[in-house]
């Protein structure tokens, strides 16, 4: 099964959701995908929520792996 850009952000949005993320695919133009980022995290707790590098930088690599087009992140 083919996965979509939207289907990459909703596997991530899941992921993090027990640590107080939000992700919602805005849209993608060329090869960047707009991601709108949210966190009600506890900016303290390092293991709470993932960096938004580090998520940037999972997600980019979820969109090649899966062959989805968008290969960058912008969060919004």
């Amino acid at each position: 099964m083919s996965l979509t850009t939207a289907d990459v952000v909703a596997q991530f949005e899941r992921m993090v959701a027990s640590m107080g993320v939000s992700l919602t695919l805005v849209g993608t133009e060329g090869t960047v995908a707009t991601v709108q980022y949210g966190s009600e995290g506890d900016p303290t707790c390092d293991i709470c929520v993932f960096s938004t590098d580090d998520l940037k930088a999972m997600l980019e690599e979820a969109f090649v792996r899966n062959n989805v087009g968008p290969t960058e992140v912008k969060f919004v």
